[in-house]
């Protein structure tokens, strides 16, 4: 009879240390999620940045295409064998676009991936700028800007960017 009571209370105590855990853990593990994302969209942009670098190497010339997004950029760099697959990190893909935020047909100067303005998005999004060294806004939210600055980071478009509204999130990385 004692066997089955201490049995009882030490599986009593396994949960209440499982729930004060999880409890106690719980904001570092979603951290550390954000984190993975983060680490992860920002591989993916490295990779077509780098892919477009080849690319104007060994052709001499800039990738074609001409908006954020365009199919047209993807596939040359795809095709060409400059990259094995098209770098999937959010419903918005992998673009390019100029410094000065207009379309860039004949010259693309940064990698840029949409991110969805949603409460996770921003997170996603301050964590990149966080993580590339830029100075967050007083909100803590990731810079609103319509110039970005640095190697890589994210920012919220401050002012409407070619077709992309007010507010929209970038992450990017010069090419």
């Amino acid at each position: 009879m004692s066997n089955v009571l201490i049995g009882i209370i030490g599986v009593i105590l396994f949960i209440g240390l499982a729930l004060a855990g999880a409890l106690f853990l719980g904001p570092r593990f979603q951290e550390a999620t954000l984190n993975s994302k983060a680490s992860a969209m920002m591989g993916a942009i490295g990779q077509a940045s780098h892919a477009a670098n080849l690319y104007r190497l060994q052709t001499g010339n800039d990738v074609p295409g001409n908006a954020v997004g365009d199919a047209p950029v993807v596939a040359a760099l795809v095709n060409g064998g400059y990259l094995k697959a098209v770098p999937v990190t959010n419903e918005y893909g992998v673009g390019y676009r100029a410094d000065d935020g207009a379309v860039a047909p004949t010259r693309p100067t940064l990698t840029v991936n949409g991110i969805a303005d949603t409460p996770e998005g921003r997170k996603l999004c301050s964590v990149i700028a966080r993580q590339s060294g830029m100075t967050l806004d007083a909100d803590g939210n990731a810079p609103s800007t319509d110039t970005p600055t640095g190697v890589g980071g994210c920012f919220r478009i401050k002012s409407a960017w070619g077709s992309l509204p007010v507010g929209f999130m970038i992450a990017y990385q010069r090419i």
